[in-house]
């Protein structure tokens, strides 16, 4: 399912276990930022399982660019932040800044930029919350093009029961704490000291938005696959009106 845009216009769409090496190669320069609480590239079959296994329950997305390769570059600093120790578990981001890839790129049109929802917590009281996070190439930095991807992940969400998103930030960093205020997102708290990256301690801002009501007797979330063979149309409505 892609969204609706002409030929050259970047495309928003699900991703599927094809896109795991590629979302790798999009997330592998946070690693050298205090972005990702991560210190090493994880290696490749073990990205893969973690990304499959968060695929089974929860969407993911990802963002093609029909421009061509554009290698050697290197992470912004103003990019996506989150302490995330890899895009299978914690990682909240800016998503109209990004980290480039230094990778060389083959596919055209190919993937410039990633977002999924993960577990915020294990117990089963905690099903009914979502972590998002996003992370995007130095080439899709053009305006809006991170928003739509975190606007149709929360609508998935939100058609899943999910009733409360969360994100994690690693400050400071105003451009993402202004995109969450944008969404809706209340700031929760501040986690102090929460880490030491890169020579320094970094504290951790912990954002969070309601989606749905609080019922009395809620539905529990529904596992992204089972949704979408029950609400196909659905799901790709949401994803056409991320046009770019």
């Amino acid at each position: 399912m892609n969204s609706a845009n002409t030929t050259n216009s970047p495309s928003i769409r699900l991703a599927c276990a094809g896109d795991i090496e590629d979302i790798r190669r999009v997330y592998e320069p946070y690693i050298r930022t205090p972005i990702t609480f991560e210190e090493e590239v994880p290696a490749p079959a073990g990205f893969h399982a973690k990304m499959e296994q968060i695929m089974l329950f929860y969407p993911c997305l990802v963002v093609c660019s029909s421009t061509g390769p554009n290698p050697g570059t290197r992470p912004s600093s103003d990019s996506a932040s989150g302490p995330g120790s890899s895009p299978s578990s914690d990682s909240a981001s800016n998503p109209d800044s990004a980290a480039s890839s230094n990778s060389n790129l083959d596919a055209d049109p190919d993937i410039v930029g990633f977002a999924y929802a993960h577990r915020q917590a294990e117990r089963a009281a905690y099903d009914w919350n979502a972590e998002l996070s996003i992370y995007l190439d130095a080439r899709a930095t053009r305006a809006g093009i991170g928003s739509a991807l975190y606007q149709t992940l929360i609508e998935l969400l939100a058609l899943q029961e999910v009733r409360t998103v969360y994100a994690r930030v690693t400050l400071p960093n105003p451009a993402s704490e202004r995109l969450h205020a944008r969404f809706g997102f209340e700031c929760a708290w501040v986690q102090k000291n929460a880490g030491f990256r890169l020579g320094k301690w970094r504290d951790v801002a912990w954002f969070v938005k309601q989606i749905n009501p609080y019922d009395e007797q809620p539905r529990r979330p529904v596992a992204f696959p089972e949704l979408l063979k029950e609400s196909p149309r659905r799901i790709e409505k949401i994803i056409e009106r991320a046009a770019l």
